[in-house]
């Protein structure tokens, strides 16, 4: 004959627990299972004992999903992407401002007016990177002398 089920009461859920070297709260594990009827599934429990065993193993291995902490994690990945593109086309843009800068002076270059490309450039930053872009673009590589965009230098010299 199988012995009749016997609650048990918190304390001894959680001395059990220890036992095994899990740390559970006791009252918890008993209002889980009041709230349920103390059933497990469909079935009556049989072995409170064996359900804590498994409550132990489970703490181990399931993880639960957290939506919060998985959006937060891609939204960080997903930042460090475009700091690093950030990085690659300032460090790239700087290079070519830098090549740009160093035809001043010179004679014959192979774009014409050096300053109206040198303002070209920064204008094409400008628009396909933002204004904060050129302005560190400006910050890191120097800038000797002030560069307008191309159509602000038409419109001041065309109404003068």
């Amino acid at each position: 004959m199988i012995p009749r089920f016997v609650k048990p009461d918190p304390q001894a859920v959680t001395s059990y627990a220890a036992s095994l070297g899990y740390k559970l709260d006791g009252e918890a594990f008993c209002d889980y299972y009041e709230s349920k009827g103390w059933l497990v599934g469909k079935s009556p429990m049989k072995c409170w004992q064996a359900a804590v065993r498994t409550w132990r193993r489970n703490a181990n291995t399931v993880q639960l999903f957290n939506p919060a902490a998985e959006n937060a994690r891609a939204r960080a990945a997903k930042k460090e992407q475009m700091v690093d593109e950030e990085d690659r086309y300032l460090k790239e843009k700087g290079e070519e401002l830098m090549a740009l800068k160093s035809w001043r002076g010179a004679k014959d270059s192979p774009w014409g007016d050096i300053e109206e490309k040198i303002s070209r450039h920064l204008s094409a930053c400008r628009d396909k990177f933002g204004a904060a872009f050129v302005a560190k673009l400006l910050e890191t590589y120097g800038r000797r002398t002030p560069v307008q965009p191309i159509a602000e230098a038409t419109n001041k010299t065309g109404a003068a």
